[in-house]
């Protein structure tokens, strides 16, 4: 592969456009939406959409019917968004007891806009809406690819990059997520920002915002980075000023706003005893000791079992998934440090894996650094093979997320070519029976697997929670039993059963229906 040796060659040169026309990559000077810039996709582009879409139903479609979605994140999620539905303040309570403001945990506005779904589609809103955002994602990517001078085969392969990234397939195996959402229009905001749309660049920069308190971070240093690319030059003032509203954002909404809605005054989640105790004293220690940080991100700094193999193995399976060209275009490596940082510099090693949803925002990010790598490729006839090779590898790591990793990952959730993730140890047809009799008024404590499809009612929460207000009890012994372990949950079931204030209503293998006695 020869790639162009002077970065400010690519914007003068010319290249085989989508049509085979000329293409200016500096900037399309064409108005946005004209016939000559718009690019519908090609049928292999629908036909990889078509196949994603399936894949992905055909895990997170059995999980949560088969009872393998849990409080923690999708129940209190769902149940948020219900609550906003119906006009009220969502709360913690439902899975710390308290009433504090959900925004003290999360600020995750995007629940207030998906929650008039909830009338639509229940508690199975939040994970529809992720699907579609995920193939919405997809499309941005090959809109993009087009934006940039690529024709439909190289934008398919991007779109291939995107949709089968290892990390997107691990979000859907685990619930839904709001940064994997907001995350899908990065795309599309920096097509926007090609285009010259400043204002929907910045409709696209909120919507981005308000996923999570955190992606003020992530975008400032993205827009940053972004504001040096020669394809994005005419957008540098834009840019800029989108790095400062994404910073000031996120460091106002932690630091000040978040701590004023949580009871005890602090923000719940900055857990890097590495960095320091504060956002302050993080971005301090990342500058004087940039070094030790960099040495952290590929080696354990907790003492977990396997934990710098866990790092290694995730950075290898992104290297290989399209990190390869992070390396190349270098500012999309820098956009894409604060991500990794946040995940393998974080003190629970459960998060430094392939697993779980905490690499979703790589999938674009790496599908559009290939995007720009096969933009600056001289030779056309090198073009295919560098897609096909880079398309296998992205596909193999997907398999290896599926099949074996060294950090955690529920597998009987995401292997959809094994019996395991089509059935369940429990009886889910008898479980779901007795459930359709609960009645949907008056406060119930559920265990962990059933907290999700209780989610649309006015008072819920995660067992052991709430048994001095609840009016039931619901369990399902054979399911997870977060957040007790398994000795602590049989005593304290049989402790209800013993318990005088209450009475079994319905037992049957695998559940049991406790009502409080009037």
């Amino acid at each position: 592969m020869r790639v162009a040796a002077a970065l400010p060659l690519w914007t003068q040169r010319t290249n085989e456009g989508v049509n085979g026309q000329a293409t200016n990559f500096a900037r399309m000077p064409s108005q946005e939406g004209s016939a000559t810039t718009r690019q519908y996709p090609g049928k292999g582009a629908w036909i990889l959409l078509t196949i994603a879409a399936l894949l992905y139903a055909l895990i997170f479609v059995p999980n949560h019917f088969l009872l393998r979605t849990f409080a923690l994140d999708l129940g209190a999620y769902t149940h948020a968004a219900w609550q906003y539905a119906h006009l009220r303040v969502a709360d913690t309570s439902l899975f710390l007891g308290t009433s504090a403001p959900m925004l003290a945990d999360h600020f995750d506005l995007h629940l207030i806009l998906w929650s008039p779904l909830t009338y639509l589609f229940g508690s199975w809103t939040l994970l529809l809406v992720q699907w579609v955002a995920l193939l919405i994602g997809g499309a941005g990517v090959y809109k993009l690819a087009t934006e940039l001078g690529l024709d439909r085969k190289w934008a398919t392969v991007a779109l291939a990059h995107h949709l089968f990234f290892f990390a997107l397939f691990a979000a859907v195996s685990f619930d839904y997520h709001s940064n994997v959402v907001a995350a899908m229009a990065l795309p599309w905001y920096l097509r926007a920002l090609h285009r010259g749309g400043s204002r929907k660049a910045s409709m696209f920069l909120l919507f981005m915002l308000a996923g999570k308190e955190t992606m003020g971070i992530w975008l400032a240093v993205l827009c940053v980075a972004f504001a040096t690319h020669p394809s994005w030059r005419g957008s540098r003032r834009t840019l800029l000023a989108h790095a400062g509203i994404a910073a000031i954002w996120s460091v106002t909404t932690i630091v000040w706003i978040m701590p004023a809605l949580s009871p005890d005054g602090h923000y719940a989640h900055f857990d890097y005893h590495l960095l320091g105790n504060g956002v302050a004293q993080a971005l301090g220690t990342v500058i004087t000791h940039p070094i030790a940080m960099l040495r952290a991100l590929v080696s354990d700094h907790t003492g977990a079992l396997n934990g710098s193999a866990i790092k290694l193995e995730f950075l290898v399976i992104l290297l290989l998934s399209g990190g390869w060209a992070l390396l190349i275009e270098w500012r999309l490596l820098i956009a894409a440090l604060p991500i990794m940082m946040m995940k393998l510099l974080h003190d629970d090693p459960i998060k430094w894996g392939v697993g779980f949803h905490y690499a979703a925002e790589l999938a674009p990010l790496c599908a559009i650094a290939v995007v720009l790598v096969a933009v600056r490729i001289t030779s056309l006839r090198k073009r295919p093979w560098t897609g096909i090779v880079s398309s296998a590898l992205v596909v193999g790591c997907t398999v290896h997320l599926m099949d074996r990793t060294i950090g955690y990952q529920a597998h009987e959730r995401i292997r959809i070519y094994q019996p395991q993730h089509w059935s369940s140890e429990q009886n889910v047809h008898a479980v779901k029976d007795a459930l359709a009799r609960v009645p949907r008024q008056g406060a119930i404590s559920a265990q962990d697997p059933l907290v999700s499809h209780f989610a649309c009612r006015d008072t819920l929460y995660l067992f052991p929670l709430g048994l001095d207000r609840a009016d039931e009890v619901l369990l399902a012994p054979q399911l997870e039993t977060y957040p007790l372990d398994s000795i602590r949950y049989r005593a304290m079931k049989d402790s209800l059963l013993a318990d005088p204030q209450w009475k079994v209503v319905e037992a049957r293998p695998g559940f049991l229906r406790l009502l409080r006695k009037q």
